[in-house]
C-alpha cells in the first residue's frame, strides 16, 4: 500500500475494489462460472480457503478443442483489514461502499475501498 502512496500526488485517490468475501461466503462454496464464446468454453471453479482468506480458482479453457488448466488465488480482504492497512500507508479520507457506490453492505457483491494520500 506505502508504494501506491508514493505513485500518487498529494491529494490522489486509491480505489480498491474486490469481492465481497462475506456475501461470496454466504452464498455457497464451492461454486462454478461457465462462459461460452461460439465453440469455445472458459470454466472457474472458485473455493474458498478461510484460513488464508484466499479464493482458490481452477480456470480450464476449452478452446478448439484443446483443454488448458490454470490455478489462481486471491486475497479477499474485509473493509475494516483494507481501511487499517491504507491507513497505516499513510491514507486518509477512508471511505468503504457496496457495489456502484453504494453503502456497504454483508450482502453486497463488492467492496470498494477509497483513500486520499
Amino acid at each position: 500500500m506505502q508504494q501506491s502512496g508514493r505513485a500518487l500526488k498529494p491529494g490522489g485517490r486509491l480505489l480498491i475494489e474486490q469481492i465481497n468475501r462475506y456475501a461470496l461466503v454466504r452464498g455457497g462454496l464451492p461454486s462454478n462460472y461457465v462462459v461460452t464464446r461460439g465453440n469455445d468454453l472458459m470454466i472457474d471453479r472458485v473455493e474458498y480457503d478461510a484460513l488464508s482468506d484466499r479464493t482458490v480458482t481452477e480456470r480450464i479453457i476449452v478452446r478448439d478443442g484443446k483443454v488448458k488448466r490454470s490455478k489462481f488465488f486471491v486475497r479477499l480482504y474485509s473493509p475494516a483489514e483494507l481501511t487499517a492497512l491504507l491507513s497505516q500507508a499513510g491514507f486518509r479520507s477512508l471511505q468503504v461502499f457496496g457495489q456502484e457506490g453504494q453503502p456497504f453492505t454483508l450482502y453486497g457483491q463488492r467492496t470498494i475501498v477509497v483513500g486520499t494520500f
